[in-house]
């Protein structure tokens, strides 16, 4: 009997040191042999453990090797992943590391190459928190490490097409995700070529997961925010040069042709023309616009040779007309989409607040803006752009945003500087000095208000 309950202790001892092992001070290359070890149990205290280093230790100076990330990805492909108690773990720590390194295409082109196959075919072979997982992964890793423009987009159309085929809510939500998050990092003026998106995003607007609902809203949000103003650029732009080639005179090729036309010798008889003018008075008899009738290579400018705008049929009021009829469509998928919110308590009031947000954006054109303050520095950031990629951090590092400000590749992601040393307290103590001020001025102008009430009241 003794025998049997000291085994059993013992037992019990063993499996206990795997799960409570606490190893948050070693280096990364300590892990790589636990990683790929056969029991789940050790490969997941692993996981864990370099989940929080690299979420509350991002000072570290010590870089994340390839070999540690080889090791993450191939648990994917040789079935460990489908065994971990939580498969989403793996992923995060693929971004993290990701998110520690910064941009570095040779570890993106690996994970894209490993996990691709597993994302668009591995569907009945894993299962899909697995699957999740792996778009999860790709997704952080093509944001924070990929340097290549043409892979960056391939992988956005890699998501993209899974949008179509892909009919389980909870993949869907991680593909819109993903899909979004790179879609942020697009140039604004290339957003037309992914308009022809929204018709499937209105479907899925009306899903009936809400998570589902919003991601969609959000992606219609800022599409159309970004496609709005690129119109308005590009009509702006062609009035702009319409207006300018009613400046110019036109020209006729045959007038005064004899033989081979000596372009360099008319610009000098103008010049010469010019001067005569300028010495008689300035009665010019031949105008200087005629010089800027020549194209830099000798050929007469011509204001019919240009190619005829995108919008240039339609008249001002014609272009604007036809987006505010796009935005009461879209009003409306919005409002549907608010309509259905079914959840309850904390959640339902921040879905409520968001969807209201993106109808007033819609409505009014306003951005969304967020005040973060940093070690006691306000800094603002506006648009659905850092509004999406401030969410997707949060996601990512959890409730260590505030650690995660140190990374320089944080900073430049989204355009700050935070100063250090005697930099940031000087820059505390200027902000504390004009908050007094600004304190003390509306001080003085309450006082003088009542002052000014108390002496109109006394004459009365």
């Amino acid at each position: 009997m003794n025998i049997r309950e000291k085994k059993k202790t013992s037992h019990r001892s063993t499996v206990a040191v795997h799960k409570a092992l606490n190893e948050k001070d070693r280096e990364f290359n300590y892990f790589l042999p636990l990683l790929k070890e056969k029991k789940t149990s050790i490969v997941s205290n692993a996981i864990n453990n370099l989940n929080y280093i690299l979420t509350y230790q991002s000072e570290r100076e010590e870089q994340v090797s390839k070999d540690i990330l080889e090791a993450l990805c191939q648990l994917f492909t040789n079935g460990v992943s489908g065994k971990l108690d939580k498969p989403e773990e793996l992923g995060k720590c693929i971004g993290l590391v990701c998110l520690k390194t910064g941009e570095n295409n040779e570890f993106y082109r690996y994970i894209k190459t490993t996990l691709s196959s597993i994302i668009t075919d591995g569907e009945a072979h894993i299962k899909d928190n697995e699957l999740m997982a792996a778009i999860y992964a790709l997704s952080q890793s093509c944001f924070y490490c990929c340097t290549d423009r043409d892979s960056y987009k391939h992988t956005i159309s890699l998501f993209q097409d899974l949008l179509y085929t892909q009919k389980k809510k909870n993949i869907q939500d991680k593909l819109l995700s993903a899909w979004l998050l790179l879609l942020t990092r697009v140039n604004p003026q290339e957003m037309t070529n992914y308009k022809m998106v929204l018709p499937r995003l209105i479907e899925l607007s009306k899903s009936s997961s809400q998570n589902v609902r919003l991601s969609a809203s959000l992606s219609i949000a800022m599409i159309v925010d970004d496609v709005k103003e690129k119109v308005l650029e590009d009509f702006e732009s062609e009035m702009g040069s319409e207006d300018l080639n009613e400046d110019y005179e036109e020209y006729d090729d045959d007038e005064d042709y004899d033989g081979e036309y000596n372009y360099d010798e008319e610009e000098e008889e103008i010049e010469r023309d010019y001067r005569r003018s300028s010495d008689n008075g300035g009665k010019s008899a031949a105008p200087i616009d005629q010089l800027n009738n020549l194209s830099f290579n000798g050929d007469e400018y011509n204001s019919d040779d240009d190619e005829e705008g995108e919008f240039s049929e339609y008249s001002e009021e014609d272009t604007v007309n036809q987006f505010i009829v796009d935005d009461d469509h879209m009003v409306q998928v919005i409002e549907g989409t608010l309509s259905l919110n079914n959840e309850k308590g904390k959640k339902k009031i921040q879905s409520k607040t968001l969807l209201r947000q993106i109808l007033g954006n819609l409505k009014d054109g306003d951005s969304p803006k967020e005040t973060i303050i940093i070690y006691g520095l306000p800094f603002h950031f506006s648009g659905w752009r850092k509004y999406i990629q401030l969410e997707g951090l949060r996601k990512l590092v959890g409730n260590a945003m505030m650690a995660q400000w140190q990374n320089p590749l944080i900073q430049k992601q989204f355009g700050i500087e935070i100063p250090e040393g005697n930099r940031l307290r000087e820059a505390k103590y200027q902000l504390k000095r004009s908050i007094s001020q600004k304190k003390k001025a509306d001080y003085d102008r309450s006082v003088r208000s009542e002052s000014t009430l108390f002496e109109n009241n006394a004459a009365n």
